[in-house]
């Protein structure tokens, strides 16, 4: 499977939770948000890298990354990933950041 399993769990002005589900390498290339933004691993494992840091986070693990602080991250193993960003974001293409990591489109809205 080479698609990135997406889905919007919920959706305001005020904030955005998105479930994710990587195969081993994919993820998120560097990129940044206008949000605060907050990643937990729900199953797998993940690499979290900013700032000439990498943090690995195992399931039940999160990471903390302010407004405009370039991130990247990507699937160790099979992974789900939970993403909440508080506020909504202004200055962020999701679906581009995944394009560019990926190769390919994004798979709508399939459970992980």
């Amino acid at each position: 499977d080479t698609h990135v399993t997406i889905r919007h769990l919920f959706e305001s002005h005020h904030l955005v939770v998105v479930w994710f589900g990587f195969v081993p390498g994919q993820g998120l290339r560097d990129h940044h948000t206008s949000s605060h933004a907050l990643i937990q691993c729900i199953s797998g494992a993940i690499r979290v890298e900013s700032m000439g840091e990498t943090v690995e986070l195992a399931a039940g693990m999160s990471a903390v990354i302010e407004p405009h602080v370039r991130h990247a991250l990507y699937a160790a193993e099979r992974a789900v990933v939970q993403l909440s960003m508080t506020p909504h974001p202004s200055q962020h293409s999701l679906l581009e950041a995944l394009r560019l990591s990926t190769g390919s489109e994004a798979s709508g809205e399939s459970r992980p």
